[in-house]
């Protein structure tokens, strides 16, 4: 966009070159065109830096998203791992205390069911 400026800036520059009298109407009309061709150049300018730096932020917020779905899916995974046992490996129940024995090497005192 900085070229859409240059040109703004060099028929400005023309256009004062020119030596226009603000007395006459075409002159004025010329000068007042001149000095909006300018400012819609830098509009367009402040434009562009909002739109790039909008990419860029969506760029941020894209990279960000795709960490958060490989996380959540290495946790899957994971919790997927941790599913993956027998029912009958814990098996604590109280309703058969005559199979409960002590087991001496726990020192948190628990019971055992033998199977």
């Amino acid at each position: 966009m900085s070229n859409i400026n240059q040109k703004a800036g060099y028929l400005k520059g023309l256009a004062e070159g020119c030596h226009l009298d603000e007395g006459q109407v075409r002159d004025r009309l010329l000068k007042g065109m001149v000095d909006l061709l300018g400012d819609m150049a830098e509009a367009v300018a402040e434009l562009q830096e909002t739109q790039n730096g909008d990419a860029r932020e969506e760029a941020g917020r894209r990279e960000t998203l795709a960490d958060m779905v490989e996380f959540l899916r290495m946790l899957r995974e994971d919790d997927d791992e941790d599913d993956e046992y027998d029912e009958n490996d814990f098996c604590f129940s109280d309703e058969d205390e005559d199979d409960e024995d002590f087991d001496e090497d726990d020192n948190a005192g628990r019971h055992i069911r033998r199977r």
